[in-house]
C-alpha cells in the first residue's frame, strides 16, 4: 500500500510497538492517502479479478503444454 501511496510503511514484526503502530494509523488519517487509497479502492472495484485470475492461470497452463 506504501508503494501505491495509498497506506503508510510497513512495520516489521520485530520493531512492532503501540507506539509505532499508533503512528501508522495517524498517518492513515491525512486527506492526500484518503484520496488515494480511495482512488485506488475505485480502480479495483472496476476489475473483474475473476476473469483476469483466470486468464492468467490459463495462460500459465499453456505454457506447461508446450514444454
Amino acid at each position: 500500500m506504501r508503494a501505491l501511496g495509498a497506506g503508510p510503511a510497513p512495520i516489521p514484526q520485530r520493531r512492532l510497538t503501540a507506539r509505532r503502530l499508533a503512528d501508522a494509523l495517524r498517518q492513515t488519517q491525512t486527506p492526500a492517502l484518503r484520496e488515494r487509497a480511495a482512488d485506488l479502492g475505485r480502480r479495483i472495484r472496476t476489475e473483474d479479478g475473476v476473469a483476469e485470475a483466470i486468464r492468467l492461470i490459463e495462460g500459465y497452463a499453456q505454457t506447461l503444454g508446450h514444454r
